[in-house]
């Protein structure tokens, strides 16, 4: 095939930005971030979803650690979403965790 006719992605499509995930609590956005799943294989999906999950928690390590907490309140250790905020913070780790 030497040609494509229409839209190309590169990457991942999340649901909600990074932005959009910092707006709210992590206890606000549970269900959400626990349930989600892909429903398209050409639209958003859960990949994607943690992406932009991963850029939310390098972005404000906090939000990172009360999304830890809502998990552990609610007794549910998602490991998907235990991978992202340690990934995240492999990438972002703040001046006073680090003794600086």
């Amino acid at each position: 095939m030497g040609s494509w006719i229409g839209k190309v992605k590169v990457g991942w499509e999340s649901p909600i930005t990074a932005a959009e995930l910092l707006s709210k609590p992590p206890e606000e956005q549970l269900d959400f971030l626990i349930s989600y799943r892909t429903t398209d294989p050409m639209g958003a999906s859960r990949e994607g979803l943690f992406y932009e999950l991963r850029k939310a928690i390098a972005d404000q390590y906090g939000w990172g650690m009360d999304l830890l907490n809502a998990l552990k309140r609610r007794g549910s250790w998602e490991t998907d979403m235990l991978k992202a905020v340690v990934d995240a913070w492999g990438v972002n780790i703040p001046r006073q965790s680090r003794g600086l």
